[in-house]
């Protein structure tokens, strides 16, 4: 997504997804309107963020004892339609 925004001559601002593609709107409305379809993609892997990368982001259990194999299938899944929408907007 940022690399999307640096394409778009504009400055991205954090790391969450589903927010990198609602600031789109006032960036560039048609581009946004392309990546609102992403948002519940967008969403899901901002609720992985902190949890799957710090040892301590969950209370009393570690991310191996939260998390699933389904978890990683809908992350990647997730993951592939953002990307796949960037690719073929930025033609690559």
């Amino acid at each position: 997504m940022k690399s999307l925004w640096y394409f778009e001559d504009a400055d991205p601002w954090g790391h969450s997804v589903k927010k990198l593609i609602d600031d789109l709107e006032e960036v560039n409305i048609a581009v946004y309107n392309i990546f609102s379809k992403a948002t519940r993609s967008a969403l899901l892997l901002d609720r992985f963020y902190i949890p799957t990368r710090y040892p301590n982001g969950l209370p009393d259990i570690t991310p191996d004892m939260a998390f699933i194999e389904e978890d990683s299938a809908e992350s990647i899944d997730a993951a592939c339609i953002i990307v796949k929408l960037v690719q073929e907007y930025l033609n690559i």
